[in-house]
């Protein structure tokens, strides 16, 4: 995956003159009077927003991967922030004040939905179209699909494994959360230059309100969480989970061609100092932020493409282990499951990035 940023597409010198990486400093300035939270990723990405509420998850999932009891973890997903949302939240709209995905906005979303839908646990896997309100995946409403598989893995407590529900929130709900932050930044762009969906009531006074929340600063959060360059089975966050997944295969001396989480740092820089330009231009002209949010866009794209490699990954590695067993081990075919459920949806989301299927 080419994942390398294209310093054409910013309007302030981030990027080395040699060899175009983006520079690894605090980020932007503070863009409000508001508590800022403490630097993530080993202080390499500097929130100018506060995002504690969102590292809290990660932490709750640390807890849920290192407790055997199924109650306690229960008890943990549903476990509400200091924002108003939970692990639980994200993927469950039945909550308040809400699932956090929104369709209107992340197109991801909508892929995820639609294909989870057609699959064989979806009820539009006969070919037939139904109401949108009528789509489901096991017997639940679509749009919750990340709830209902979490809900399966806490239903097992003949065996539950904390692990592998752990594993299961990550893939799901954190994952789809760090992607619907990201697009919500391409969304505020968009919406500044007069384009969207109209969801923000006055985007370009955003960076003056003392309670705005960088969505950017947000995507950070949700992939490092409490990670501090550790990779330990019980660490919660998305950072960790992917040096982990990569540490399970052998590469010999070449460390390996591609590392998301070093793609990760570069481009949510990036697109900070993209979104900052955005909503204040050296003009006023709509075309500019147009263009950015195009740009972004772009970005967005190649931050989530790169974001799938750590899933590959693993349904790769589950695979192998599986299909090598003389006698697999039940929570290792559960494993595999759950990448294989997921990677409906990335053949799917594919064909966006692709190009076919019309996406924007």
């Amino acid at each position: 995956i080419d994942a390398r940023i294209d310093c054409t597409l910013l309007t302030r010198e981030i990027c080395d003159s040699e060899d175009n990486v983006v520079d690894e400093g605090n980020g932007s300035e503070t863009e409000t009077e508001g508590t800022a939270s403490a630097p993530l990723n080993g202080g390499k990405y500097s929130p100018t927003t506060d995002v504690d509420y969102i590292v809290r998850l990660t932490e709750l999932i640390s807890a849920i991967a290192n407790d055997t009891s199924i109650i306690d973890g229960q008890t943990r997903y549903k476990e509400i922030t200091t924002d108003g949302i939970s692990l639980e939240s994200i993927t469950l709209d039945d909550t308040d004040p809400g699932t956090y995905l929104d369709d209107r906005t992340n197109p991801l979303y909508s892929i995820f939905m639609y294909a989870l839908w057609r699959s064989h646990f979806g009820s539009g896997n006969d070919g037939n179209d139904q109401n949108r309100e009528d789509m489901e995946f096991i017997d639940q409403k679509v749009d919750n699909y990340g709830h209902t598989i979490i809900v399966e893995e806490f239903g097992k407590t003949s065996r539950y494994n904390p692990l592998l529900t752990a594993e299961t929130i990550r893939v799901t709900n954190m994952w789809m959360g760090a992607a619907q932050s990201l697009y919500d930044a391409v969304e505020l762009c968009d919406e500044a230059g007069g384009g969207g969906a109209g969801i923000v009531a006055n985007p370009i006074a955003t960076l003056d309100d003392p309670t705005f929340v960088n969505p950017v600063d947000q995507a950070a959060a949700f992939w490092y969480g409490d990670a501090d360059d550790t990779a330990g089975d019980g660490d919660g966050s998305l950072y960790s989970w992917a040096k982990r997944t990569k540490g399970k295969f052998d590469f010999g001396e070449n460390p390996g061609p591609f590392d998301v989480n070093t793609e990760m740092h570069r481009e949510l820089t990036a697109l900070k100092m993209m979104l900052s330009d955005c909503l204040r231009p050296v003009t006023e002209d709509p075309a500019f932020r147009q263009n950015q949010a195009k740009s972004m866009r772009g970005l967005v794209d190649e931050l989530t493409r790169a974001m799938t490699v750590p899933l590959v990954q693993n349904l790769i590695h589950y695979v192998g282990m599986v299909s090598t067993a003389e006698d697999a081990d039940p929570d290792m075919i559960d494993y595999m499951i759950v990448s294989y459920i997921l990677l409906i949806v990335y053949l799917a989301a594919g064909m966006l990035f692709l190009g076919f299927g019309g996406g924007n």
